[in-house]
């Protein structure tokens, strides 16, 4: 697996050779953590502002559902869209990142791992001793936000790769999440991102459970500017990353990490076939 350095060496010298066409784009950003001081998984408040500037100047900043349904109806404008997610909760958006979202009246949709509301990040701190402890927010701080820019979208119950469930556990973390949700903050929940989100992390039962369950779109981390409304359990995303400054955040909506796509796909398709490879009979 290639960490940030090696994919923004990559990038760079993708950027020598390629001259991406101008076109459409109306692509997800995905953050996780904005914190004051640097802390791993979340990105320093300082470059947070400057993003948010550097985004509403170039861009069109709309509301998830909003643009959902710009792709549902076919892209024909010229304008620039993105939108803004924030996967896991922790409560440093509510402190750092949500003034700043009001200040600018700028929209963003926060997905939520229902069983951790007021606790803590422990899928990530079991992965590894070097991830922090990091705060998830209360449930009276999720009723604070203001409905009019900040959408609640679920991010599965308790935070587990998807595509180990039985089909029991996929709707806990499917259908009671979206439950939960909906009786705590009295608003329709229509939205999913998929605990990690990478292609081989759910499967068809998931999308199945989504669909049946009333969630009219999901969210994966697979890489895309935008995502075909074909398959709306599938919609692509760019995550950002803590060490990302404005010129990174420009060579990844210009189109220099496009390549990071097909990679993850060539990825998952071999990933797909030495499992089928390991289940035939001897």
């Amino acid at each position: 697996m290639l960490d940030h350095w090696c994919i923004k060496n990559v990038s760079k010298v993708f950027k020598k050779i390629y001259k991406p066409k101008p076109g459409e784009v109306a692509a997800i950003l995905t953050y996780h953590g904005i914190n004051e001081r640097q802390v791993k998984g979340c990105l320093p408040l300082r470059k947070f502002i400057a993003h948010l500037d550097f985004l509403s100047e170039a861009f069109n900043i709309v509301k998830l559902s909003e643009l959902v349904e710009i792709l549902r109806r076919g892209k024909g404008d010229k304008e620039k869209y993105v939108a803004i997610t924030f996967d896991d909760a922790y409560d440093n958006f509510y402190h750092y990142a949500y003034p700043e979202l009001i200040k600018r009246k700028i929209p963003a949709t926060q997905f939520v791992p229902t069983a951790f509301v007021g606790g803590l990040n422990s899928w990530d701190y079991k992965q590894g001793k070097d991830n922090p402890f990091l705060k998830i927010m209360k449930w009276e701080e999720l009723r604070r936000l203001d409905t009019n820019l900040i959408e609640v979208g679920s991010h599965g119950h308790s935070h587990k790769h998807m595509a180990y469930l039985n089909e029991e556990e996929l709707k806990v973390e499917i259908v009671k999440s979206k439950e939960i949700l909906e009786l705590e903050l009295n608003s329709q929940v229509d939205s999913f991102a998929y605990p990690y989100g990478e292609l081989f992390s759910f499967d068809e039962r998931a999308v199945r459970i989504l669909k049946e369950s009333g969630y009219r779109y999901a969210f994966t981390t697979h890489f895309g500017r935008s995502s075909s409304c074909s398959d709306l359990y599938r919609l692509k995303r760019i995550s950002i990353w803590e060490d990302d400054e404005i010129q990174d955040i420009k060579a990844k909506l210009l189109g220099y990490y496009d390549w990071l796509g097909p990679k993850e796909r060539i990825a998952f398709l071999i990933r797909q076939f030495l499992k089928k490879g390991r289940s035939l009979p001897v």
